[in-house]
């Protein structure tokens, strides 16, 4: 009948006459319930027992012999309560205690898939539309590279691969190497959204090219001396020098291209690539600016819709056609060059020359016009021009040099040619007819 104190007491035995009551413990160590963070106390079931229960992630151990219970997370790892990405807050799980990473499925075509493996408890993320790895963002932590060389370098390392620039100026002296092609991610000519400022050093060998690109400098794009075999390719792309060249390699002996891209700045020979003997291809180009530099060509080149806007000179053993083309400065003709000429203006607007040729070889003009007020030397040298169906829209005065051929009309202007045309394919009949001011020289086979 001892009521003062709370013990804890364990009807171990009854029958219908007595009761055998145990005491549990002493006075203070009695636990009667066990209250968890939520729910309320809760006290021992008819066998006197608080049943404690496992869950998602959880594991409950009972150990008797050592009156023990363990606790344990289950899975191998710490209980994630919530996964927080770069923008949306934290994601619980769901009800099931799973996380449910969503890529390109359903309504999510995202270009990612998501892979799980559950026996190495990984999940791989991969991106299904990505075309290259080599990303320049200006931006830190848009892209893995902030500046073109690095992306570059990386590329390279990985054995090449084309490296996308996102719009921004970048101003760096780059290290170039085969087979890493620099790219603008949009199309950069109408508003120079990608310009890369610096002058650029081309590798020894391979092959490399620029496309969607500004590329600006003080004096020179791409600046090499060695004798390099690299084909180098420009497209879609705009140059902007101040004085220099586009291509400064006067050794090169790779071919290079300048495809549908344009010269701006101030005085830009273009292209320094005489003495190596490099070939050149140009369609669809404005080819340099000025006359302070001059444009050397000492390969086999073909220019063809191109604006040629500083003066050229083909050098060394320079052979080649200049077709359906532009001229607005001079053209010089140098040491055993031989060249053609067809479907082509000369316009110049300051009384230029329109050709110097001493080379050996012969220049040969075909459906050409030429319009200029030099006065004598509209064609001056000691070189062979074979003429064939051309125009002198002004004055047609040929220096007393030069060794005329015919093989079609020559229409000259007020100030005509004269006589003193051979005829190297047995024409005769070589004929001047004055028609006001202007003199049509007629050639006529027998």
């Amino acid at each position: 009948n001892d009521t003062a104190a709370n013990d804890f007491w364990k009807l171990v035995f009854k029958d219908s006459t007595q009761g055998i009551w145990n005491k549990m413990a002493g006075t203070t160590a009695v636990a009667e319930t066990l209250t968890g963070d939520a729910g309320g106390a809760v006290g021992p079931d008819g066998a006197f027992n608080i049943n404690v229960l496992g869950g998602t992630g959880i594991d409950t151990t009972g150990n008797p012999g050592t009156n023990t219970i363990t606790i344990a997370l289950s899975g191998g790892g710490i209980a994630v309560d919530t996964i927080t990405g770069d923008a949306g807050g934290a994601v619980p799980p769901n009800a099931a205690g799973n996380f449910n990473f969503l890529g390109n499925s359903g309504a999510f075509l995202n270009g990612m898939q998501f892979t799980g493996t559950a026996g190495s408890n990984t999940m791989t993320a991969k991106d299904l539309r990505n075309i290259t790895v080599f990303v320049v963002d200006p931006t830190a932590g848009e892209t893995e590279y902030q500046t073109v060389q690095a992306a570059v370098t990386a590329a390279n390392a990985a054995g090449g691969g084309t490296v996308y620039v996102r719009p921004g100026a970048y101003v760096e002296d780059l290290t170039l190497f085969d087979a890493v092609d620099i790219t603008a991610a949009v199309a950069t000519p109408a508003g120079f959204e990608t310009t890369i400022v610096g002058s650029h050093t081309p590798p020894a060998a391979g092959a490399m090219s620029f496309r969607n690109l500004a590329l600006t400098d003080t004096t020179n794009i791409l600046n090499s001396a060695v004798a390099g075999t690299t084909t180098i390719v420009i497209i879609d792309c705009i140059t902007e020098i101040d004085n220099g060249y586009t291509f400064q390699l006067a050794n090169w002996t790779g071919l290079i291209a300048f495809l549908n891209s344009h010269c701006q700045g101030t005085q830009d020979g273009f292209a320094d690539i005489g003495a190596g003997g490099a070939n050149f291809l140009a369609i669809g180009s404005t080819l340099g600016v000025g006359t302070t530099n001059l444009m050397a060509l000492g390969g086999v080149n073909r220019i063809n819709d191109c604006n040629v806007a500083c003066q050229m000179d083909w050098v060394g053993t320079a052979s080649g056609i200049i077709r359906a083309s532009q001229l607005n400065e001079t053209w010089l003709v140098s040491d055993n060059a031989a060249c053609v000429m067809t479907d082509t203006l000369f316009i110049n607007s300051a009384s230029q020359t329109f050709l110097n040729h001493t080379s050996t070889g012969n220049v040969t003009l075909s459906n050409v016009t030429i319009s200029t007020d030099q006065d004598p030397n509209v064609i001056t040298g000691t070189g062979t021009v074979i003429f064939g169906d051309v125009v002198f829209a002004l004055n047609s005065d040929i220096n007393v040099g030069i060794t005329k051929q015919s093989v079609g009309n020559v229409e000259t202007g007020p100030t005509h040619i004269g006589s003193g045309f051979t005829d190297p394919t047995n024409h005769i009949d070589i004929v001047e007819e004055v028609i006001g001011d202007d003199v049509i020289v007629l050639l006529n086979k027998n």
